[in-house]
């Protein structure tokens, strides 16, 4: 049987924030944001295999698995750091570091952008803002591809059946039907959320670069899979004129979900990458 952690709630200025943590109440924190469209318990596989030292804490993004929704003109990928910039500074810590994986890794580049100072900076499955990960012209053409099936399909329930069904589809082509559940577990932990909306935070994306020279002296762990459908090997050249204390590594036939499939693979890197962060006995 699966099960996470429950859900515990902090109330912001502009929203009530959900999150889980994983791991010893007083390990070495790791904020945690989670990928499109999938909420905290994605970091479930992970927080399995990783140093018992450490704390992973993931939040809920507005309007997904429990956090309060905004108002319509709100619900954007800024909106979306600034209110993990505020849940973060609310726990008043100094040491910490960052976890992002896909579009999570996106946020992550933009707290770090907004002068967030973490120790350290994990990057699963995510690159350079977004879209931009596979390139203009691929970017450009998804987001008009997901605009219009929305604007064809209008009604909700609808929509949200047809992008569950392509999520399964994708799952079963790269794995196994074994790994079903799982998702079903997952999406149901997401709550009543609104699909319109979560596709909102994608077309705000527009190719955006998140990278900054914020960055270039935090120590960062890239993970990326060989097989990641959306990788691009330019991005890791490009990423080298961001950074300087980076580590790349390259997980041989991995996909873009494997921390949720194969969290052992990526586990040792993370570990190795957090060790030297953890605070001295």
């Amino acid at each position: 049987m699966i099960v996470a952690p429950e859900k515990k709630f902090k109330k912001l200025k502009n929203a009530t924030i959900a999150y889980r943590e994983y791991g010893a109440k007083d390990g070495y924190p790791v904020f945690c944001m989670p990928p499109w469209i999938f909420s905290s318990f994605i970091y479930l596989p992970l927080a399995s295999v990783v140093n018992p030292k450490i704390k992973l804490i993931s939040l809920e993004f507005p309007g997904w698995g429990g956090s309060s929704k905004l108002n319509k003109g709100d619900i954007d990928i800024d909106t979306y750091i600034d209110l993990a910039k505020d849940f973060i500074n609310s726990f008043g810590l100094d040491n910490y570091s960052l976890l992002g994986v896909s579009y999570g890794g996106v946020v992550v580049q933009g707290l770090i952008q907004e002068g967030m100072k973490a120790q350290g900076v994990i990057l699963i499955s995510t690159i350079n803002g977004g879209f931009s990960l596979f390139g203009d012209i691929l970017g450009k053409t998804v987001i008009k591809g997901a605009r219009a099936m929305q604007k064809a399909m209008r009604n909700e329930k609808m929509f949200k059946k047809v992008m569950i069904f392509a999520r399964k589809t994708l799952v079963l082509f790269n794995y196994d039907k074994n790994r079903i559940p799982y998702i079903d577990l997952l999406l149901e932990d997401m709550g009543d959320f609104s699909i319109h909306e979560a596709l909102k935070t994608i077309y705000s994306l527009n190719g955006r670069s998140f990278l900054s020279s914020k960055m270039k002296n935090t120590q960062v762990l890239l993970i990326r899979g060989s097989r990641d459908y959306f990788f691009v090997k330019q991005d890791m050249k490009d990423i080298s004129k961001y950074l300087n204390n980076t580590k790349v590594v390259i997980l041989p036939k991995a996909d873009h979900d494997n921390i949720v499939f194969e969290p052992e693979k990526c586990a040792p890197y993370v570990n190795e990458f957090l060790d030297k962060l953890l605070p001295v006995d």
